[in-house]
């Protein structure tokens, strides 16, 4: 399932657990976009290390404590249920 593609300067993936592992392995969420609630886009800065963890992921591969992507998922929940929000949304 390839979620994801890389346009202008960021990565953009709409994968919730692959943002959030991204997010959880120290890559900065650079904005998201709520405009669609049921699909919201995650944008990060594109790397080598980035690309390398996206493959990672894909591959099975990545490990993360399950406590710290719990809490990542939580924080990204956050902040798409505050950008629906602010957009009079919910």
């Amino acid at each position: 399932m390839k979620n994801y593609e890389v346009r202008s300067s960021f990565f953009e993936t709409s994968d919730l657990p692959l943002a959030v592992t991204l997010s959880s392995l120290g890559f900065t969420l650079h904005h998201l976009d709520a405009s669609n609630p049921s699909r919201v886009v995650f944008f990060f800065v594109p790397s080598e290390a980035l690309q390398a963890a996206i493959d990672a992921f894909w591959n099975g591969s990545t490990a993360i404590e399950p406590k710290n992507f719990w809490n990542t998922q939580r924080e990204l929940k956050a902040r798409i249920r505050n950008e629906v929000q602010g957009r009079g949304g919910i």
